[in-house]
């Protein structure tokens, strides 16, 4: 990556008060031109989910929030309305979990009070195919399901109680991967 690039994005990261550590934020190599094609290396500042947890935490509204992806082998069962609630038992067992099949998101308000969302893949891959990075975290595998996490905390954001700081970091968040729009 070039050196002002890896600057630039340590700066984002400390601007954003969160560690490039794998679980709060990353730097990433990321440079498309409109082709697609690579440009050149670009060290890219990309909070993950750890770190927007992190930043609601500190704002004192949320007291806990938990962001979880749901695989085929699962037992998760749902409902919305009055009388809400999310139940998951992830699998445990030796063989393989099978693929994504949606997301979600509980936060707890320091009232107290609840507040879920629950995206499925259809609605998660949506968004993906949002992303004008034809080579960026939502290709590879080992990065989607992490991608899943913060698209359905992102949007389960928007009923929370926000804070300027989370808010200038998700609008960044959303210029460098494409999905501003």
């Amino acid at each position: 990556c070039t050196r002002q690039s890896l600057w630039n994005a340590c700066l984002l990261a400390a601007q954003d008060g969160l560690l490039p550590d794998g679980r709060e934020g990353a730097i990433v190599p990321y440079g498309e031109n409109a082709d697609g094609k690579k440009a050149k290396d670009i060290a890219t500042w990309m909070p993950m989910i750890e770190g927007l947890r992190k930043k609601a935490r500190n704002s004192g509204e949320i007291s806990d929030w938990s962001v979880q992806v749901v695989r085929a082998r699962d037992v998760f069962d749902f409902a919305l309305g009055d009388e809400a609630f999310i139940e998951h038992k992830p699998y445990f067992g030796p063989d393989d979990p099978g693929q994504v099949i949606g997301a979600y998101s509980i936060a707890t308000l320091r009232d107290g009070t609840k507040s879920r969302e629950v995206m499925t893949k259809r609605d998660l891959d949506l968004i993906a195919s949002k992303s004008r990075a034809s080579k960026g975290p939502w290709s590879d595998p080992i990065f989607r399901p992490e991608m899943y996490r913060k698209t359905v905390a992102r949007r389960h954001y928007k009923q929370l109680p926000h804070s300027s700081d989370l808010d200038k970091m998700i609008e960044r968040d959303d210029q460098a991967f494409g999905l501003d729009d």
